[in-house]
């Protein structure tokens, strides 16, 4: 199926105010908010054409800090390292 050209324009504006999700997530975020419903690899392959696949930009590193900091039971002796 042929994606329209402005379904393919719908998904680069609204990647470009999405820059921090990745491309699945982006299609259900799309879908969510009636901008078009289109499948996983159709999105993928418009942010591909238009070179808008590059990597997630990196979180803030809150739950990683938090997760330093947990901590964590050795299952086999039982005690908490």
């Amino acid at each position: 199926m042929t994606m329209l050209p402005a379904e393919e324009e719908a998904v680069v504006n609204f990647r470009n105010h999405h820059r921090e999700v990745g491309y699945r997530k982006l299609t259900w975020l799309m879908n969510d908010a009636n901008v078009a419903a289109l499948s996983e690899s159709a999105v993928y392959q418009a942010l591909k054409r238009h070179d808008l696949l590059g990597p997630v930009p990196p979180r803030d590193g809150e739950a990683e800090a938090e997760y330093q900091h947990k901590p964590t039971m050795c299952m086999s002796t039982g005690t908490w390292i």
